[in-house]
């Protein structure tokens, strides 16, 4: 399989983009709060709350808001509100943030998990070689889970991914892209994206240059589709994307259907609804 080359601006752009993760800005912001910087703590909980989807970050930010932290942070009703709002529609079972704003809070429901037929004697073995240190097992182990399994297969694939397994690090960032045994991230799905992207699995380079093209860097996003497209239907269909849609600055639309029509002819059914759609 051909190795993508990209450019080292690309490069750079990929690198600041996956290391800009929400998540981590929660315990960042805590820090912050904790050594009585409010207005970074402010900055940072917000970011955890709306772009994170974190519910505790959304309480610290509406508290912070709610009384105001002097000449740092100024006493804001409105903004508070909407942060206690943002932390009830994210756990309504929340009394603490519901309540702030007169909503009830719903009581969270606890389902009795169903019973799991005893693991094949091969998956526990693959299973526990898996922690060994082995990545050919942990790629065994997450083929054998059943697809419910989410939080086994996570546990696989990113153990396997420190290992080296370029598939599994692609099946890692899917998880965090999912929310599948662990809370949705993009930032963090990125981060296995390009892990996997480094061992040369096309389809994961392809997954970034989709996340670079959907956050506005065009440029990058287009560069690692083109690459990707040589071999990969499904990169040339969302290559396509970029010229066909005006949003991008790139629109042409000679460009786009030859693109569309490559990724139909490779077997990729969306893309010869691209074509269809353009009027071919």
């Amino acid at each position: 399989m051909k190795k993508l080359l990209l450019s080292a601006v690309t490069v750079s752009i990929l690198a600041v983009f996956v290391q800009a993760n929400p998540s981590a800005d929660y315990g960042e912001a805590l820090k912050a709060k904790a050594q009585g910087d409010y207005a970074s703590a402010a900055v940072l909980f917000k970011s955890a709350c709306y772009e994170g989807g974190n519910d505790s970050a959304c309480k610290e930010l509406g508290e912070i808001y709610e009384s105001g932290r002097g000449s740092q942070v100024s006493k804001n009703t409105t903004l508070a509100n909407e942060a206690y709002n943002k932390c009830c529609d994210l756990d309504p079972s929340r009394s603490d943030c519901c309540s702030a704003v007169g909503r009830e809070a719903k009581p969270r429901r606890v389902l009795k998990a169903p019973e799991r037929p005893k693991d094949s004697e091969e998956l526990v073995t693959a299973a526990k070689e898996c922690q060994e240190g082995s990545a050919e097992q942990c790629e065994k182990a997450f083929g054998l889970y059943q697809e419910d399994r989410h939080s086994e297969k996570f546990k696989a694939s990113s153990k396997g991914c420190e290992l080296g397994s370029g598939v599994l690090c692609e099946e890692a960032g899917l998880a965090y892209v999912r929310g599948h045994g662990v809370q949705q991230d993009q930032g963090t799905a990125a981060q296995f994206f390009l892990k996997a992207c480094n061992t040369n699995n096309v389809s994961a380079c392809a997954r970034i240059g989709v996340i670079a093209r959907d956050m506005g860097n065009v440029d990058a996003a287009a560069e690692i589709l083109d690459q990707a497209c040589q071999t990969l239907p499904r990169a040339c269909r969302d290559l396509a994307m970029i010229y066909q849609n005006d949003s991008y600055g790139r629109k042409d639309e000679e460009k786009a259907r030859a693109l569309y029509k490559k990724a139909c002819d490779g077997g990729d059914n969306i893309g010869c609804t691209g074509l269809q759609q353009m009027g071919q």
